[in-house]
Formats: structure tokens, sequence, C-alpha cells
């Protein structure tokens, strides 16, 4: 007789004084259906969220052939389909399917998976237009997006009249009597994870631009309107001014944008889903350094543009190159620190201490005034700020200004202390939603 597909060994959960599973032991072999059947609060849904690798025990063990289901190459293994997963509203229905499917060595093609939950005709409409019952028949198919050897759904006819639960429950039948879900046409060439989730970001900010706008036009307006004023005539003087904010906008960019949207992403039922598909820190950073790198383009060009069109700065071209790689630096360590608030803080205050530490941080890299200027006390802590060492780099890359050794030997440690908050923050949400 085969070893048992999942496994749950006298497994016990609590929530505080609240005991939601008692010692409970269930082994699920290859070819099983099984209903978890009970009243609510029962703990079916806690069950799940075990073997989805959602949440940790608090005494028994949980596996899925053997191995951890919270680990990136155990969740290749499964699909699922939560209790609530509050798909993004913005997406079309294809367009998610493709982004879930992805992230499987061998997905299911597209067209299989839209005809047998009867989602053809909506594969173009975007989530937020559809009907409970329709969004719910997406977030089934997509338990079976990745060929899946194990499929937990919870509670999956929710909000479907009894024709639609009929239609479900047939594709679902479908796909485990056939035993292996067929593919006519497999995709010969995976995008990688690290750019699937780069072109996620760009597509949701794309159709929602109003908060990437203020934070792009706000060093634009701060130039425009405080800096060059001020500034004199010097060209020096003006080109310094003018890069000092390209790292301001480098900060609002990278550090504006990710803090507060992984934040909430943490927050929500769709944040949660994302949990169950296998996939690491490692593509989830890269991604958002490249989705970093292409806010930060659009924040900096307007500068550049009325630095260049509209005033006396100028670069040489051996100069340029050099700011280019010294404003690469400063996008890694700002991509960082909006990484390391948006995974360790809630978003309630995140949005607080991004609203105060953007500002206070620009201060504090000398962004708003000559560095020789600034009052004794805030020069005093000014070297050990990320945002001195950035400013310092790109300023000594752009004009030849002597860069504080103190404030890049810094500028080293926060990029190592902030990319290990980052990967701390990561690991304390994988299966820890909730105490």
């Amino acid at each position: 007789m085969s070893a048992p597909l999942v496994r749950a060994d006298r497994v016990s959960r609590s929530f505080g004084d609240i005991r939601a599973l008692d010692d409970v032991s269930l082994a699920i072999g290859v070819g099983e259906l099984v209903g978890l059947l009970g009243p609510n609060g029962a703990g079916k849904s806690t069950l799940i969220d075990l073997f989805a690798g959602l949440r940790r025990p608090t005494a028994g063990t949980v596996t899925i052939d053997g191995r951890d289901p919270r680990l990136p190459p155990t969740r290749r293994m499964f699909g699922v389909t939560p209790q609530r997963t509050a798909l993004p509203e913005t997406w079309r229905v294809a367009e998610l399917i493709d982004f879930v499917a992805t992230h499987y060595p061998r997905p299911v093609d597209r067209r299989t998976l839209l005809a047998r939950f009867d989602l053809g005709p909506l594969q173009d409409r975007q989530i937020g237009g559809l009907s409970g019952g329709q969004q719910r028949r997406v977030a089934v198919a997509l338990a079976f997006a990745g060929r899946p050897r194990v499929v937990f759904l919870d509670e999956p006819t929710t909000g479907l009249d009894v024709e639609a639960r009929h239609a479900l429950w047939d594709g679902v039948r479908a796909f485990h009597a056939e035993g292996r879900v067929p593919s006519h046409h497999v995709r010969e060439k995976l995008m990688s994870p690290a750019l699937v989730y780069t072109r996620r970001e760009l597509i949701e900010t794309v159709r929602a631009p109003g908060s990437f706008l203020t934070i792009t036009l706000m060093p634009l307006a701060v130039l425009i309107s405080f800096i060059l004023p001020n500034v004199g005539d010097d060209p020096a003087a003006i080109t310094g001014a003018t890069a000092t904010m390209v790292v301001f906008a480098t900060l609002l960019a990278c550090v504006g944008q990710f803090s507060t949207t992984i934040a909430a992403l943490r927050e929500s039922a769709w944040g949660t889903y994302l949990r169950t598909l296998p996939v690491g820190l490692r593509p989830l950073a890269v991604g958002n350094l490249l989705t970093g790198l292409v806010f930060v383009a659009g924040a900096v060009l307007p500068i550049v543009l009325v630095g260049a069109l509209f005033t006396e700065a100028s670069v040489p071209a051996v100069r340029l190159l050099a700011g280019l790689l010294a404003l690469l630096v400063a996008t890694v360590v700002f991509t960082l620190l909006g990484l390391a608030l948006g995974y360790t803080l809630s978003l309630r205050a995140a949005v607080l201490v991004n609203s105060i530490l953007a500002l206070a941080l620009a201060v504090g890299g000398g962004m708003f005034s000559d560095p020789a200027n600034m009052p004794g006390p805030i020069e005093a802590v000014a070297p050990y700020l990320p945002t001195r060492g950035t400013t310092d780099l790109v300023l000594a890359a752009l004009t030849g200004r002597p860069a504080d050794p103190l404030a890049l030997a810094m500028l080293g440690v926060w990029s190592v202390v902030l990319a290990a908050l980052t990967g701390w923050g990561f690991r304390r949400d994988e299966g820890r939603r909730f105490r």
C-alpha cells in the first residue's frame, strides 16, 4: 500500500484560548476525494489552511508527500481555493490564470482550463466586473492551473446557483477521473518568477496610477517651486540641486510605493492566496527591484528633462554613466528599505511611518539644503542615515564632490541590515498569519 499523499498527524491548532483543532489525524491517498463536514467553527478551514501552508500547527505535523507544505518545492504539488480569495479587480480573467500558471513547470493550457469551468466567454473581462459566483469559479479554476497532484477547495460553491454548482463539480470530477489534467498546448517557454511579479506590479500601477503619479510629481514640484528659485545662478549648484532631487524622487518611488503596497497585500485575502504559490523571497525581491527601476525611471525622467531644458545644469557624458550606476545603488537600497517596512509593519503603521520617515530621511540626507549649512544635531546624525550615503554617492558621481567615507560605509551596513529585515519579515509571515 502506498504512503498517503496528504497527512495530518495529531494536529492541534489554538488561537489564544480557543482550540480550533484538537489532536486531529487524517491521511489522504492518491486518487481519493475527501469532504470535510461539520458546523461553523468546527475547524474545517483551519485544517485546510494548515495543509496549504498558510498556518503552522500548534502541535503535531502536516505534510504533503512527506514534505513541509510551506516550502516552495512542496507548493508546486498542490492547488488551493481558500475560503476568501478577493481576486484583484483590475486584472482580466485570462491574465490572472496566466499569472498563476507561470509559477508551475508544466501548467495546464489556459483554453483547457477556461473550457472546463465555463469561463471562456469571461476571459477578457476584468475581475471587478464579474458576479460573485463568476469570481468563485475563477478562484476554483486557479487551483487547477498548475497541474497539481492534490487540490484543496474551501467552500468552493459559495455564491453559486444550483446550475453553476453542478457545472463546477462536473469540472472537478472530470479532472479527478482523468488523474492528470490534459494539456494539448503545453507552454514551450515560461516567464521567470521575477518577471511575472514585475509584470503584475506594472499592470496594477498602469490601471490604478493615482499613487504612482502623486509620488512622481512631488519631487518635480519641490524642484520647480522651492529648490530652483533659491539655488542661485551657479551651474554647479543647480546641477547639485537637481541631482539631490533625483535621489529624493528615487526615495519616494521605492519606499513610498513598496512599503504601503506590500503591507496592504500582506493583510489582504489575495495576499494570503499568493503565499500558497510556489515562489520564495528571492524572485519577489528581484521582481520588486525591477519594478523599482521602472518606477524610478518614471519619477526621475521629468526632473532630468526640466534640469536639462530649463536650467544651466550640465553633466559630462563620463560622469553621467557613473551617475546612473550610483542611482542604481540608491534604487537597490531604497527598494530594500521599502520591502523591510512593508514586510515588518502593519498597513496602518506603514502609512504612518512612510509619511514621516521619507521627509526625515530626505532632510537628513541633505536633499533640501547644503550639508555644510545643516544644523549641528542633524549634521551629527546625517552620516549614519542611508539617504546621506546615497546622496553623497550620486553627487560624487555627477559633480565630483567628495563623499563622506563614514556615510558610504554606513550605506553598506544599511544594505545588509535592510536585506536581513526583509528576509526576517517574509519568513515570519510564512504560516503565521494569525497567532
